[in-house]
């Protein structure tokens, strides 16, 4: 749901973030918000969700999420409960208080988002400073209009009612534009289909078939990559909890089918799916020489109902009327993935697979200069530029930027781009020597100063003149002839000051996001400094 309030003033939507109690601080130090008058939140983060078409953006309305991991428990809504509505493709969520998360012990969970005619997607979270903004984003693919690298077939096929595929099955994903690989799959006759339970399937005539290939060489197929490329939740094949691990990908394949209204699980035969490699896939495994008959692909598949990675096996690559592919025979359907990780003796060794990749950062801005601008920064690989890992910062003097599950000994590098999206990064700003992943970089940067625009919001209740009450929440902004929303900033305990690109004199849309709506409101920014004092209502200040 969606509330504009452009038939009334900035005062009234600010009221609004002033009475919605986004966060709890310290009421020693004066500040406090109460909710649901009994539970307190120290930290929140937001979530953002975007097409994965760059050409579309705009998510679907009805993305519904849930939160599965070590420290799901600890995720809450902003009144405390377990609601987690998603309106206008933001949610912002909290974590109970007592948590100090750090890098060596992080706070760690999934996201799961689903949407009517989306792939599911899935985002592994992990939090190291809740004093930091953390705000992050989850694109969702449209089948019907998939981003540029993905190959989606949808079809259908007969099977008898006692749930045996009653002809042979073979089929292929289209072509992608500019890219001749794709995904077979093939089913024998007689192959019987198992639900969940592991139960057969009877009762249906017809099973239909939705699969996506994604290239590895296209950055739009990669950013959607269904989980992401690090796999905080890992084991082996007999279960084993294995280290965390950093993909290097191939290519992957997510395939769902319903037979009836049931989904397929497994089958009483393996299937056979057969995903071509693109002559320019570099093997880390041979010093990122290109891929070649012979070379060996591990193979991972990932259940979403836990966002856990499963090591499944080998897959050989094979050249096949001049052309690369390898094939891989699935016991069970779910996102399958062609994967590089770490070589066969780290393998046997169990030796930790993954560092964090860190680089100082040499700016003209002071960690104190509020109001800077947000910087879109990716790690990439040096050896072929593809984009690892990314990030959006500020980039003060002294501060350390971080990418976690990095694989070891990888030689990348960090880029810095005039802009805050990768789809809109604008112009490359700086760029690092390049470094091992296990070490620490360095960069250099000459950023424009911050033309600050300034709001201190308080409100005050008529029945206890001593109390202020501060807000804290996420804010994006957009102009009309923006496409989708940017974010602004992080309006902490009642201030924010930002240049977020924000030009006096023109007029812009701002939101926030809470239980389930999304607030707006048009205001023509006229001055620098805003100082804004409301009156909060009486229903609200009889609480305090």
């Amino acid at each position: 749901m969606i509330k504009h309030l452009s038939n009334i003033n900035k005062s009234i939507l600010i009221c609004l973030l002033l009475i919605l109690p986004f966060s709890c601080d310290d009421p020693t130090e004066g500040l406090k918000v109460i909710i649901d008058t009994q539970d307190i939140v120290d930290a929140d983060f937001a979530i953002q969700f975007f097409d994965a078409n760059v050409e579309t953006l705009i998510p679907p309305n009805d993305i519904t999420i849930e939160i599965i991991g070590k420290d799901a428990d600890q995720v809450i809504d902003l009144l405390g409960n377990k609601d987690f509505g998603v309106a206008e493709g933001f949610v912002t969520l909290a974590i109970m208080p007592g948590l100090e998360p750090t890098e060596d012990d992080p706070i760690q969970f999934s996201i799961i988002a689903k949407a009517p005619g989306y792939l599911t997607s899935s985002k592994s979270i992990v939090i190291t400073d809740l004093e930091e903004d953390n705000n992050f984003e989850i694109s969702l693919l449209n089948k019907s209009n998939p981003p540029k690298g993905v190959g989606v077939l949808e079809t259908t096929f007969g099977v008898s009612t006692n749930g045996e595929v009653s002809e042979e099955q073979s089929f292929v994903t289209p072509n992608i534009d500019g890219i001749d690989e794709v995904a077979e799959i093939q089913i024998e006759k007689g192959t019987v289909l198992y639900d969940a339970n592991g139960q057969v399937i009877t009762g249906a005539t017809s099973v239909t078939a939705s699969v996506a290939f994604f290239s590895d060489q296209e950055e739009e197929s990669l950013f959607a990559f269904p989980g992401g490329f690090v796999a905080n939740n890992l084991v082996d094949t007999d279960g084993t909890e294995l280290e965390p691990v950093q993909f290097t990908t191939a290519g992957l394949v997510d395939i769902t089918m319903f037979a009836g209204n049931t989904e397929v699980k497994s089958f009483s035969k393996p299937i056979n799916v057969t995903i071509g490699i693109n002559e320019n896939t570099l093997n880390p495994d041979t010093e990122y020489a290109n891929v070649a008959a012979g070379d060996t692909i591990p193979v991972f598949s990932m259940e979403r109902e836990t966002d856990t990675w499963k090591y499944e096996g080998i897959s050989v690559v094979e050249n096949v009327d001049g052309k690369l592919k390898a094939t891989f025979a699935l016991p069970h359907l779910s996102p399958w993935n062609w994967d590089w990780v770490w070589r066969s003796w780290w393998w046997r060794r169990y030796i930790a697979t993954t560092c964090w990749a860190r680089a100082s950062v040499s700016s003209n801005i002071d960690r104190y200069t509020y109001g800077s601008n947000y910087y879109y920064t990716e790690l990439v690989d040096a050896s072929n530029n593809r984009v690892i890992n990314r990030t959006w910062r500020r980039l003060y003097n002294g501060e350390n930027i971080w990418f976690s599950r990095i694989r070891q000994n990888t030689q990348v590098k960090m880029r810095v781009y005039e802009g805050y999206y990768w789809w809109s990064r604008g112009s490359l700003i700086a760029e690092s020597s390049t470094f091992s992943s296990c070490n620490m970089g360095s960069i250099t940067l000459d950023l424009p100063q911050p033309q600050l625009v300034e709001v201190d919001l308080k409100g005050v209740c008529s029945n206890n003149p001593d109390l202020e009450v501060r807000p804290s929440a996420y804010v994006y902004y957009k102009k009309s002839t923006d496409r989708w929303w940017r974010y602004l900033g992080y309006l902490r305990k009642g201030k924010l000051s930002t240049s977020g690109r924000i030009e006096l004199g023109e007029t812009y849309t701002f939101g926030v996001s809470y239980g389930g709506v999304f607030y707006t409101d048009d205001i023509k920014v006229e001055e620098t400094s805003n100082v804004i004092t409301i009156d909060l209502p009486y229903q609200y200040c009889q609480n305090f």
